[in-house]
């Protein structure tokens, strides 16, 4: 427990330090020359110190079923701190997230999310949130994919929550497939509860999108079932093999 405690602070330090460097830096660079691609890559260069820092690998699953072009909304399970440089790291697209709208108000971090194609989304006003759907389908409709954890919170397990709907929507309205996202062994990796950290490796597993065939509610839960199945496939199949 005391190295795993001293391998969360190392990589708690250099990943504060890490934020503090590479925000400023994507912050001035988008000023010079704006782009979305721009901030893939400075967050990519974020999270591969931050991986780096706690000894962590990501290897990927699936990836032939990335798609070849084109925007879509990346749905993920969401286990710990470590799901977002996870997917950075493992994802080889451009894009932005839905994130909390707290977030914007952080300093470096809500500067860099909104200069970023990422839409903040307040779950509390329900017609804020159906506008900052509108918001987000707009981003896609202009060319850039979101990544949404439609858990909204972490659950620090393999096990899932209620899934919300408003990624389905998102992916809906805007005409784009879903494409499943499952983090496999993060939980066990990082848990910022208990200050602890340990090296290994966090697989992502990436299944073929997934379309609704049009916005209705009817269609927007079948995606979102069927999501959640391949889910809970995933990770049970993850446990088997343990």
């Amino acid at each position: 427990m005391l190295v795993a405690r001293l391998r969360f602070l190392i990589a708690f330090i250099i990943s504060a330090c890490a934020t503090l460097l590479f925000g400023v830096g994507f912050l001035l660079a988008n000023a010079v020359a704006p782009g979305p691609a721009l901030f893939t890559r400075w967050a990519r260069g974020w999270a591969r110190t931050c991986m780096l820092s706690a000894g962590i690998r990501v290897s990927v699953v699936g990836a032939d079923n990335l798609p070849k072009g084109g925007q879509c909304v990346f749905v993920a399970n969401h286990q710990s701190a470590l799901d977002i440089p996870a997917v950075l790291v493992g994802i080889p697209a451009s894009f932005g997230f839905v994130a909390k709208r707290a977030l914007s108000q952080q300093p470096i971090v809500g500067a860099v999310l909104r200069a970023s194609p990422s839409v903040f989304v307040d779950g509390t006003r329900p017609r804020e949130t159906i506008e900052s759907v509108r918001e987000a389908a707009a981003q896609i409709e202009s060319g850039n994919s979101v990544l949404v954890f439609p858990e909204g919170e972490r659950t620090w397990s393999r096990n899932l929550v209620e899934l919300r709907k408003r990624a389905f929507i998102l992916a809906a309205q805007a005409g784009v497939p879903v494409v499943p996202v499952t983090i496999m062994n993060a939980h066990k990796l990082v848990d910022e509860r208990r200050y602890v950290a340990y090296s290994g490796r966090v697989e992502l597993r990436v299944d073929p999108p997934v379309l609704s065939s049009d916005d209705s509610l009817q269609s927007v839960r079948y995606t979102m079932e069927r999501v959640r199945a391949i889910f809970e496939q995933n990770l049970a199949q993850g446990a088997e093999g343990e």
